[in-house]
């Protein structure tokens, strides 16, 4: 491994020594697929004979996977953040996009800042400037052609007004960013775990899953570099997985959800553009977000509220007919001959009758006959006076369903 670092250095300008070991063997261990090749001895061999093995490494070697407005959630936050710096129209906001691959991110910074600026009275003027370290992929990027993938999460309203649809491939069509979005952002080539060549102290960095593939070592000088980068009170937004709050003092959580970082101290020294408005009421912007996901979570609320009409009433009239089909099911009649106590004869033909049981009381029965039973002689008169009495709680349950029928009906439809 060390000696496939110390060729890959001779022959690039990256230090491949700051990248973590295991991200390293697997771009290694990929190129070696891609050759064919079965040993690391064999693939150092193939390294120092051919030059162009170099290149090839380094353009496989950065991540590539991207997409126009990936976690569209945080552009949303972005313009709350935006709004609480109390910029004039008069000043300049710096955006630098670091580790930028193909371009993706600073053009979709660009075209939802050109939003921003159409819909907020007084917006700031802007300067993005995005920077990678595969010269390939600056070379895609100022060209600002992409796949119809990397359209695949991007809001329909931004795909209709700053793109044009140009030649279909196998895979899809091709689009073509406008210009006016191109020339809004400004790309370079260099190493960001090295430093930055621009002179510029920006309000908002994008460093976005680059802290992922370099060492513990490399994470402080990148978060040096950035540290020094970023004025007082501005924004670093980092990738979902990535946490700094353990390593680096000089950044505040802002939100923790989309890795939002408030730098805290001063400026550097030798900073080209200390005259930036630097208001920021970090309260004044947690409010705002806690006021914006309160409204979220009252609209979701009246939402789940105002479902079609039907749906509710559906559920209403299974609990109506459910309760009503219970309600208006006979209970079995039982009857239960006790034997007389202690000298019942086996030759009774009419064992004597002591309790009947019956239905359980529903609704009013003062209108029901409350005969006592005593007066009859044998079962068939008392079972006669036993069945009148049940057909008159039927009727008196068919009057309570009309009732209920009436009264649930206005309630239901």
């Amino acid at each position: 491994m060390e000696e496939i670092i110390d060729i890959l250095n001779n022959n690039q300008k990256i230090k491949f020594e700051y990248y973590n070991r295991d991200f390293l063997l697997k771009r290694i261990k990929y190129r070696m697929i891609s050759l064919d090749i079965e040993s690391l001895d064999n693939y150092i061999n193939y390294l120092k004979k051919n030059k162009k093995e170099n290149r090839r490494f380094m353009e496989d070697f950065t991540i590539k996977y991207t997409y126009f407005f990936r976690n569209y959630e945080i552009y949303n936050r972005l313009e709350k953040y935006i709004e609480n710096l109390q910029m004039k129209k008069k000043d300049i906001l710096f955006i630098w996009s670091c580790a930028c691959a193909t371009g993706e991110e600073p053009y979709s910074i660009a075209m939802f800042l050109d939003r921003c600026n159409k819909n907020i009275i007084n917006f700031p003027k802007y300067k993005i400037i995005a920077s990678d370290i595969n010269e390939n992929a600056i070379e895609k990027a100022k060209m600002g052609e992409y796949s119809e993938y990397s359209l695949h999460e991007t809001p329909s309203i931004y795909k209709e007004i700053y793109f044009t649809r140009t030649a279909k491939t196998p895979s899809g069509f091709k689009y073509r960013i406008k210009d006016e979005i191109i020339d809004k952002v400004e790309f370079i080539c260099e190493d960001n775990t090295l430093g930055h060549g621009k002179n510029y102290i920006y309000d908002i960095i994008f460093c976005r899953n680059l802290l992922l593939y370099i060492n513990k070592e490399s994470r402080k000088r990148v978060l040096n570099i950035l540290n020094s980068k970023l004025k007082r009170n501005g924004l670093l937004v980092l990738g979902k997985t990535e946490k700094i709050e353990k390593i680096d003092p000089h950044f505040k959580p802002l939100d923790s959800t989309n890795r939002f970082y408030i730098k805290l101290g001063n400026y550097s020294k030798g900073s080209s553009n200390r005259e930036i408005n630097t208001n920021f009421d970090f309260n004044k912007y947690q409010k705002l977000v806690s006021k914006k996901t309160k409204q979220r979570k009252k609209k979701d609320r009246k939402r789940s509220t105002n479902e079609p009409k039907s749906v509710l009433n559906n559920v209403e009239k299974t609990k109506y007919c459910r309760n009503l089909k219970n309600l208006s099911k006979p209970k079995r009649i039982e009857i239960k001959r006790t034997p007389e106590k202690h000298n019942k004869k086996k030759n009774d033909v009419n064992p004597p009758v002591d309790k009947y049981i019956t239905e359980n009381k529903i609704g009013d029965n003062s209108d029901v006959n409350q005969e006592d039973s005593s007066n009859y002689n044998n079962i068939e008169d008392k079972l006669e006076y036993t069945l009148e009495k049940s057909e008159k709680k039927l009727e008196l349950i068919d009057n309570y369903e009309r009732f209920l029928e009436k009264n649930l009906k206005n309630l239901i439809f």
